[in-house]
């Protein structure tokens, strides 16, 4: 068995990409790929937004060890916290003429790796913590609910704090986009639109979104993006490349989640459990063959595998190269 490989530099870079990616059709779940928005992602659930972060030219809301004001305060059961939509970064991404059609409402995107039943809609408008803070900033008047790619209502939202509970067809769904399509301005000079909370239910019994205290988040880039593992505050404890020569995992239940970064000389990876937010071990790997693609791959919710990547008479496949235990 031998492993693609070049003499000549700009073919070694090309073999790696090649492996990369295969590597990561084989191996990631759909959920886990950037998809040109900003998104948060755990085991099954993936939000997602429009607001125009990215890599290549700002604005970010990766502020030092921080991810500011995040949506994973949109469904962390607090009313005191808020999800602010940064209007900066999307002003300054129309300006620039970067968005398409699709793109020049605002919108955001909850998806699910199995069907959900919803027939309610919860959200709570505006930032909920006090009412100057609810006064100072933008709150939605009217939202466009989308599910699987189809319009099933239109609803204008008193300018109240508080729940706004919308009764919704009763059906199965995957993708979920909501518009904001109308928006009032705060009093202050903010342009931040706040939701404090949002919420399913199907036959008065809530949704669980199963969301654990730490999830990825992704900055979409030219040829991937950079992931960050945040709490539900927004504190980052770890981060990776989730484009090439990067790669996480989710084990099956959930609970850990792993990432493998390539460097010139080593794979650096990290384990993480995400129920208490907290990374449990880091390790760097010593690489034998810089054009042997590598990923991360869970036998079960106790027992992660790293995998080389080869090409084996013109065909992918990948063998064990490593076994860790995880306590």
């Amino acid at each position: 068995i031998q492993t693609l490989r070049s003499t000549a530099r700009g073919s070694d870079m090309k073999n790696r990409l090649i492996l990369w990616a295969l590597m990561a059709m084989a191996s990631t779940p759909i959920l886990a790929h950037a998809d040109g928005y900003n998104g948060y992602n755990w085991r099954g659930w993936r939000l997602s937004t429009n607001e125009g972060f990215n890599l290549e030219n700002g604005p970010s809301n990766v502020r030092g060890d921080k991810v500011a004001l995040p949506m994973t305060q949109l469904l962390d059961g607090d009313p005191n916290t808020t999800w602010v939509w940064d209007d900066a970064a999307r002003a300054k991404r129309m300006k620039a003429g970067n968005d398409s059609d699709d793109d020049k409402i605002r919108s955001f995107n909850i998806i699910s790796e199995k069907p959900v039943v919803a027939d309610e809609l919860w959200l709570m408008n505006g930032y909920n913590k006090r009412q100057d803070l609810f006064q100072r900033n933008d709150r939605v008047l009217e939202i466009s609910i989308n599910m699987d790619g189809k319009v099933i209502k239109t609803v204008a939202l008193s300018d109240k704090m508080g729940w706004h509970k919308i009764s919704i067809p009763r059906r199965a769904f995957q993708f979920l986009k909501i518009e904001l399509t109308k928006i009032r301005k705060g009093s202050g000079e903010d342009n931040d639109i706040c939701l404090s909370e949002l919420a399913l239910y199907s036959r008065g019994k809530k949704v669980d979104f199963k969301m654990p205290r730490a999830v990825m988040y992704q900055l979409s880039g030219c040829c991937g993006g950079t992931g960050w593992l945040i709490n539900r505050g927004g504190q980052i404890m770890a981060s990776t490349s989730t484009g090439e020569g990067g790669d996480f995992q989710w084990s099956p239940n959930g609970n850990r989640i792993a990432a493998l970064n390539y460097g010139n000389k080593s794979q650096e990876l990290w384990i993480a459990d995400a129920r208490r937010a907290r990374v449990t071990r880091r390790l760097n790997l010593a690489i034998k063959d810089r054009n042997a693609g590598f990923g991360l791959k869970w036998k079960n919710n106790r027992t992660l595998q790293i995998e080389r990547g080869e090409i084996i008479k013109k065909k992918y496949a990948s063998r064990v190269v490593k076994t860790i235990a995880v306590s």
